[in-house]
This record gives structure tokens, C-alpha cells and sequence, in this order.
């Protein structure tokens, strides 16, 4: 889906650039990319907001709001399409945020492994399970636990990385369609 998006956001190109610039950055540290409405955003802007890790979020339906210190943090609130794509395949060791409180597996979670990005998640059921099934990233209880699993996570980016493709072989879209199918139907 992402690899197809061609629709061009330039309003968020403007902004996100002036963001890495001022920041004296190429790319974000972590990102999160989400339209869910029960992320829990507040985790990860409280667990970077006084570090030097910059941290971008696009999240359309998010109301969360930014405190003025984190200016290592760009929220943007809209859609943005093509751009994913450069973002998420910079190969410049970037970590992945998801923070949904939902009961379900969230598509970020395939998104991120789909470009090896290891990832950081808020500790809720199934996503927890799946990042230490698969060793894809660390899932944190509360902000103060972001900035040492960022650490962790660089320290053994590359594992990360490679478990995320074999994520991926065991853990096909079609595969979990097929679950989801036989859950619900």
C-alpha cells in the first residue's frame, strides 16, 4: 500500500524539513505513523520530550498536544501518503512507535517490519507477545522505560531488523488474513 501512494503532502514536506533542519537532523530517530484514535501517544512524547531523541509523529486522529520543550518532536495531524515511503526506507537505523490500546494487531506493526524497522510498543496484548515471539522490538509499561529500550534497541539494531523479515515469512498479510477470517467468520 505504502510502496503505491503517490499523492504528495506539501505542506508536510515544508514543515518536516524545517523540523530536520532546525533539529540539525537527515532523519527522525523514531517514528510513529498511525491514524489509529486509541494510541497512546502521550507515552512516547513523555518518554522522548526531555531526551535528544527526535521523534516524529503523523497522526491524523490524534489530540494529543506537545509540551513546549520538545522541540526534538514534530507532530503532524494530517494525512501523509507519499512521503511514508522516504521516511520509513531510510535504512538510517530508525525505530518504529506503537503505541495502540487496541485489542487487535495494528497494521503499523507489519508496516515497520515490512522496512526492518525494530520497534518500541506500549505493553497491551497481542502486540507485546508478538515483539517477544519474534524479538522485533521491546514493549514499555509507562515513558520512563522509552529511552532505555531506544538504547537497547541500537544496540542490537540488526538483530532486530532481520528477525523483522522473518516476522514477516511466518506472518504473511495473506496468513493473517486467514486468522482473522477464521476469528471472525
Amino acid at each position: 500500500f505504502i510502496e503505491d501512494q503517490k499523492e504528495i503532502n506539501n505542506d508536510f514536506q515544508e514543515k518536516y524539513g524545517s523540523w530536520l533542519q532546525s533539529a540539525n537532523s537527515a532523519y527522525p530517530n523514531i517514528v510513529s505513523i498511525s491514524a489509529a484514535k486509541r494510541n497512546n501517544l502521550a507515552l512516547l512524547i513523555d518518554g522522548v520530550a526531555k531526551t535528544q531523541i527526535s521523534t516524529l509523529i503523523i497522526a491524523p486522529n490524534s489530540k494529543v498536544d506537545l509540551p513546549r520543550e520538545a522541540s526534538d518532536i514534530f507532530l503532524y495531524r494530517n494525512f501523509v501518503f507519499s512521503e511514508v515511503r522516504d521516511i520509513l526506507d531510510t535504512k538510517n537505523n530508525i525505530i518504529g512507535f506503537i503505541g495502540h490500546e487496541n485489542v487487535s494487531i495494528p497494521t503499523s506493526l507489519y508496516m515497520y517490519a515490512s522496512y526492518n524497522i525494530p520497534i518500541i510498543a506500549f505493553d497491551t496484548e497481542p502486540v507485546n507477545s508478538i515483539l517477544t515471539m519474534y524479538q522485533l522490538g521491546i514493549s514499555i509499561k509507562n515513558s520512563e522505560e522509552l529511552e532505555k529500550a531506544y538504547h537497547m534497541i541500537l544496540d542490537d539494531y540488526d538483530i532486530y531488523a532481520e528477525n523483522a523479515v522473518l516476522f514477516l515469512n511466518e506472518n504473511s498479510w495473506v496468513k493473517s488474513a486467514l486468522v482473522h477470517r477464521d476469528i471472525f467468520v
